[in-house]
């Protein structure tokens, strides 16, 4: 990870490698890392076993009924 900050890798690209990292380590078939400030949240990064692309939406308003909450 210290590799692709120093090469200036963007955020998004360093919290997909940690995300890949944590689902290989667990193991899991899906990993996505997200911020919580107040209430929202902000997605950072994502992966999948399987390779295929992980959407990241932006900002989430949480409250309510919703898996995030």
């Amino acid at each position: 990870m210290a590799t692709l900050v120093a090469r200036g890798e963007p955020s998004r690209g360093v919290f997909a490698a940690v995300a890949q990292e944590v689902g290989r380590l667990l193991p899991a078939d899906l990993t996505l890392i997200g911020r919580y400030e107040d209430d929202v949240q902000t997605g950072a990064g994502g992966w999948s076993a399987t390779g295929e692309p992980v959407p990241i939406r932006g900002r989430v308003s949480l409250g309510g009924r919703n898996v995030s909450d």
